[in-house]
C-alpha cells in the first residue's frame, strides 16, 4: 500500500498530461473495432488508464501493474465513464483526439479514436492501435504529407 501511496503523488506532482487536442476526419470512416477494449466518454480518461499504468509499471515495476489497470477499470466503470466492450465490431470513426505525455518526449504523443458504437447513444474514445481503420488513414494522410512536401 505504501508504493501505491508513492505512486498517487508522483501522478499529482508531476505535469503528467495537458488536455487533448481534437480534431474532426473530414468524412467518418468505418472501421473494424478489435475484441477486448476499454472505451472511453474522453480521451482523458484512456490516457489516464493506459498512461498511469505505464507510469506505474516503470516507478514500481511490473508487479504493480495488473493491481493498478485492474483497480483502474473497476473505477472508471462503475462511474460509467468506461465500458469494456468484448466483441469486435464495426464501428464509424469520426475523429481523434492526441494527448502527450511529457515523460515520453520526444515520442510522447498518444492518438485515440472518437468512434460511433453500435448500441451506445453518444461517441466514445478508443486507442488507436484498436482501430485499425483510423491507423491506415493516418499513414495515408502521412504519406500524403510527405509527397506534398517534395
Amino acid at each position: 500500500m505504501k508504493s501505491l501511496s508513492r505512486l498517487a503523488l508522483t501522478l499529482t506532482l508531476l505535469p503528467f498530461a495537458a488536455v487533448a487536442q481534437n480534431y474532426n476526419l473530414p468524412q467518418p470512416i468505418e472501421s473494424k473495432m478489435k475484441g477486448d477494449v476499454i472505451l472511453c466518454r474522453s480521451p482523458e480518461s484512456l490516457f489516464l488508464l493506459y498512461e498511469g499504468a505505464y507510469l506505474a509499471t516503470k516507478t514500481l515495476g511490473d508487479q504493480v501493474f495488473s493491481q493498478y489497470f485492474g483497480n483502474a477499470i473497476r473505477i472508471l466503470t462503475r462511474s460509467e465513464e468506461c465500458v469494456e466492450e468484448r466483441q469486435p465490431l464495426r464501428v464509424r470513426v469520426t475523429g481523434w483526439s492526441t494527448i502527450e505525455n511529457p515523460l515520453k518526449a520526444p515520442r510522447g504523443f498518444k492518438v485515440y479514436g472518437r468512434v460511433q458504437v453500435p448500441g451506445y447513444k453518444r461517441e466514445l474514445y478508443a486507442i488507436e492501435e484498436n482501430l485499425p481503420g483510423l491507423q491506415d488513414w493516418m499513414q495515408q494522410a502521412i504519406e500524403r504529407d510527405r509527397a506534398n512536401r517534395r
